[in-house]
């Protein structure tokens, strides 16, 4: 009995580009919206190659459009068989579809092709951005170069895959392109830098390789994703980016996003020594987690390398300099809380543009996460001169700086006499301090820059203290409950 004949894909064309439709199990399956024929006739040549699988006709007796009779016949593994068998139809269809949608709007390393290798790179990339892997497989299948095409920046797909942290897009152009693994681009990055820099929590394509679902399920993409460019590249853990980053700073950083350390400890576990690492600005890993304010990693940071927190960068910031700028984010508290332990001598060194790490949590501006940066701040009331934390509230201004005062006041109480004359005159709730002032012995110096307002509170206690004792009434107040009064009187 003769095989049934292979149904064929036809394109044609409307207003809004080339649509393929190829017929199967009584349905039309269409992929339509492509700008060029060179993608249509590849995306045909894809749908073509999909259903040979599935119905297992040999794939070299397969008529393509966009083969040639020199390149031989196609090839495709038994893993990546089952894979797009397990798949089906419809979804290569659907992720085609998707391919389509993508390649209208190229980013602009890319653009429309004009070759049918830029239409399978093209394609390529399409599938890797939305972690496409049945669309991928075929992709590459029909043109196997395109798995190690560049960008117009020397970017290639496995590049795309690792940002997005695509693990079986990275599985599959693995395979293809085994070398890609140590291709840099016009940045440096080779993939394993990509995958550092990434910190997403977003996977692709289903299906995990052996010896990396455990950390997958474990730890998440992020870290098996850079655990997969490891084991095809280990020698991309000590290369540095053009910026001179190696994955470990990449890592440190993407913590701000990621929340979480497992690529980092993914990282340091393979090359300990890269804790000691500084890039172009003289920054270690210990100030690109600083930066992004993650405690877990700051911590496995300075287990690596204790010395970490007290080494200033090219602009003479120590790691609590970076996270105290970062005084708004999530975690940022006890970030700085860990960085000033670790290093307590940072708190009074001016950094970048001669600022302290306190007037750095305070920011530039009074709409940037206020309340954040003033509970940070207040973890670096202690540390440091009196006379500077004083002066730095001050500069501060009534409206980031001021607020804090009384907290410092009494944080530092007893003051000197040149660290009283730190603090402004008629400052807004300075009262809060009258306890502990009155407690050292210096209320006089306190009430002496109380708002008005508060001093008239007070005198007006004083009167009504002063009728009292006048009219010679048995009633003897202790000390303890006078200066009581007096703080209440003031909203202390």
């Amino acid at each position: 009995m003769a095989a049934a004949e292979a149904p064929r894909a036809a394109i044609t064309k409307d207003w809004r580009g080339f649509k393929v439709v190829l017929p199967l199990g009584g349905q039309e399956h269409a992929v339509s919206g492509l700008k060029a024929l060179l993608t249509a006739d590849l995306v045909a040549d894809a749908l073509t190659v999909m259903e040979a699988v599935l119905s297992q006709r040999p794939l070299g007796q397969l008529c393509l459009r966009t083969r040639r009779s020199d390149q031989g016949p196609l090839q495709l593994g038994s893993a990546a068989r089952a894979a797009l068998a397990a798949a089906g139809f419809a979804q290569a269809a659907r992720q085609l579809q998707a391919c389509a949608l993508w390649m209208q709007r190229p980013p602009a390393g890319l653009g429309q092709p004009r070759t049918a290798a830029a239409a399978a790179s093209l394609l390529v990339f399409a599938a890797v951005a939305g972690g496409h892997a049945a669309a991928l497989r075929l992709a590459i299948c029909l043109a196997p170069e395109a798995a190690a095409a560049p960008d117009a920046n020397g970017a290639l797909a496995l590049h795309a895959a690792c940002s997005g942290c695509h693990l079986e897009a990275m599985r599959v152009l693995l395979t293809a392109a085994p070398g890609s693994a140590s291709t840099a681009d016009r940045r440096g990055f080779l993939p394993l830098h990509a995958a550092a820099a990434a910190g997403a929590v977003n996977v692709n394509g289903g299906g995990n390789a052996a010896g990396n679902a455990e950390i997958e399920a474990e730890a998440g993409p992020h870290a098996a994703a850079v655990s997969l460019l490891l084991a095809a590249a280990p020698q991309a853990l000590t290369a540095a980016t053009r910026d001179g980053d190696l994955p470990l700073h990449l890592a440190a950083r993407a913590t701000r996003w990621s929340k979480t350390s497992a690529a980092v400890a993914v990282l340091l576990a393979a090359a300990p020594a890269t804790a000691q690492a500084v890039n172009a600005l003289d920054q270690l890993p210990l100030h690109a987690a600083a930066g992004a304010a993650h405690r877990p990693t700051i911590q496995m940071l300075l287990v690596a390398f204790p010395a970490g927190a007290a080494a200033r960068d090219q602009h003479g910031n120590y790691p609590l300099h970076h996270a105290a700028a970062e005084a708004a984010l999530e975690g940022a508290e006890a970030a700085v809380h860990l960085l000033l332990q670790a290093a307590p001598e940072a708190a009074a060194a001016p950094g970048q543009d001669g600022l302290l790490p306190l007037e750095l949590a305070l920011g530039r501006s009074t709409i940037q996460a206020a309340g954040a940066r003033q509970a940070v701040a207040r973890v670096l009331l202690t540390a440091g001169p009196a006379l500077e934390v004083l002066g730095a509230l001050r500069r501060a201004g009534p409206e980031r700086g001021w607020p804090l005062l009384p907290d410092a006041i009494v944080a530092r109480a007893p003051l000197t006499d040149e660290e009283w004359d730190a603090v402004p005159f008629a400052c807004p709730g300075l009262g809060r301090a009258l306890p502990a002032a009155l407690a050292a012995g210096q209320g006089r110096q306190l009430m002496r820059r109380l708002p008005r307002a508060d001093l008239l509170r007070i005198r007006t206690f004083a009167l009504c203290l002063a009728r009292v004792q006048a009219r010679r009434l048995p009633v003897a107040l202790p000390p303890a409950i006078i200066q009581t009064m007096l703080c209440l009187a003031v909203g202390a």
